[in-house]
Parts: C-alpha cells; sequence; structure tokens
C-alpha cells in the first residue's frame, strides 16, 4: 500500500464501531481518508499521515479532544465532520 492516495472505510450500521487501532503500518502517501462509523478516538496512526490534505469523519461522534491530532498534519486542507450518512 505504499502508493494508496484515497481511503474510505464504513461500518455497515451507524451503530457500528470502526475497529482502527489494529492497522500498524498507516500508507504514508495517503492524501484522502474518509471514515464513516463510530470511533472512539482517531487512531494513532493519523498522526503519522504528513501527505494528507483531507479527512472527512462521518457520524463518528469521536470527542474534541481527539481532533487535535488533527492539528500536526502539516498539509492538512480540509477536514468535514458531518453527523450524515
Amino acid at each position: 500500500m505504499n502508493k494508496l492516495q484515497s481511503l474510505s472505510i464504513s461500518s455497515i450500521k451507524d451503530d457500528e464501531f470502526l475497529q482502527l487501532q489494529s492497522m500498524s503500518y498507516p500508507p504514508v502517501s495517503l492524501r484522502k481518508l474518509c471514515l464513516r462509523g463510530r470511533l472512539t478516538k482517531l487512531p494513532d496512526w493519523v498522526s503519522k499521515l504528513h501527505n494528507l490534505v483531507r479527512i472527512g469523519l462521518h457520524w463518528s461522534r469521536i470527542s474534541d479532544d481527539s481532533l487535535k491530532i488533527l492539528g500536526v498534519l502539516p498539509k492538512l486542507l480540509k477536514f468535514q465532520l458531518t453527523n450524515e450518512i
């Protein structure tokens, strides 16, 4: 997955939690990330996505404290947080 630039992960049900902590090696070339589903917090590996330009979190119900991790992403231009499918 060294050349992967866009990744979208969705849960089947809106009350199903996304289990993303087990991904130990994030795709470093990732530029777009879309997560649809409930999260307790952003995975630690998100802070290593230095090429990430756009991230979308949909019906995640994530806490404000977990969003601080996005502040370290040097190329992040667009952040979308919605409570819609």
